[in-house]
């Protein structure tokens, strides 16, 4: 629990859900959330995870993953090195 440690910390009163196992919420239940950090997708097969990111797209919710979030935390330096084999090297 390190990145909703971390991010508690950076903004108080930040609330955090977490959804585990085979149930997630459908796009109605959704848009309650300002932005999804999905974590996991190496354990689940790639169509639930396609299925997941569609449903969040669907429901107009930003997601990433666990990696990017604390990527981002840690700073604009830090993003850049995990982005830059895709080109991102400047972390914004």
């Amino acid at each position: 629990m390190q990145l909703p440690r971390k991010l508690a910390q950076a903004v108080p009163g930040l609330v955090f859900d977490h959804a585990f196992g085979r149930e997630f919420p459908d796009p109605e239940e959704l848009r309650q959330y300002a932005v999804a950090i999905h974590c996991g997708g190496c354990m689940i097969r790639p169509q639930k995870l396609s299925a997941r990111v569609e449903r969040l797209c669907a429901a107009g919710i930003p997601v990433t993953n666990y990696g990017l979030a604390l990527s981002w935390y840690e700073g604009k330096a830090t993003l850049g090195r995990v982005m830059a084999p895709w080109g991102g090297t400047d972390g914004s």
